[in-house]
């Protein structure tokens, strides 16, 4: 089995007027959010084999973070050009070919760049991988082959995805969605009632519904954490 990770770059400093963009540097934030990816890969012993990054400073940056956290050589980073400077409708077909090329000593690789490029690869390992890649977003795919020469598009296999404060957007858009749904419904019952006055209450009706559905959203949080949390044994 051959493993590829693609990792977006953290978050970066604005570049400075006349400054080459690929010498933007990544911000406090950014090195807070890689330092937490890179644990949290740690922990579930996700422990790639090669690093490859993009030679732009805030995408080596990122690589350099994660090498520090899993005790990988800095100066084994491999760089690839072509995760920088690739921009067109073969850019895919190029990286893969990149990937064809490994060694086969190496198992899995974890590799660093930007967006759109990583995005649309990883859509091109796996078509039903709709998913955009926020800022440090980790993305695993895994491949039934035991050469990388025999790795085909549209064939990885999704098995990890994450990004800093995932969780959080993910709750933003679930309250999103459940207050839309709830102003709608309130809407509705409201203007069956009284088609005069109904359509007058919408203001109100998001006034009250936020708050309710923020209310719900933090109590089935809770009870979700309560059913993780280990239950200490009763004595007899």
């Amino acid at each position: 089995m051959k493993t590829i990770y693609l990792v977006r770059h953290a978050a970066a400093a604005k570049g400075k007027p006349k400054s080459p963009d690929r010498k933007r540097a990544l911000n406090k934030n950014g090195r807070k959010e890689a330092m937490k990816m890179a644990k949290k890969l740690k922990k579930n012993g996700m422990l790639p084999d090669l690093l490859v990054s993009s030679p732009a400073k805030r995408a080596l940056q990122t690589a350099r973070v994660f090498a520090k956290a899993i005790k990988y050589p800095k100066d084994k980073i491999l760089l690839s050009k072509i995760l920088y400077e690739a921009n067109n409708a073969s850019s895919n077909e190029a990286l893969l070919e990149d990937v064809r090329s490994l060694d086969d000593q190496f198992q899995s690789v974890m590799v660093f760049g930007h967006d759109p490029l990583l995005m649309e690869f990883a859509h091109y390992l796996r078509k039903d991988f709709t998913d955009a890649l926020p800022g440090c977003a980790v993305v695993r795919f895994d491949f039934n082959n035991i050469s990388w020469t025999k790795i085909a598009a549209g064939r990885g296999i999704l098995k990890f995805f994450d990004y800093p404060n995932m969780e959080k957007a993910q709750l933003d858009e679930k309250k999103k969605a459940l207050t839309a749904r709830l102003t709608e419904d309130l809407m509705r019952i409201f203007v069956e009632a009284d088609p005069d006055t109904g359509p007058k209450m919408k203001k109100a009706i998001k006034k009250t519904v936020r708050p309710l559905t923020q209310n719900f959203l933090a109590k089935t949080k809770t009870k979700a954490k309560a059913r993780e949390t280990p239950q200490e044994p009763v004595a007899e």
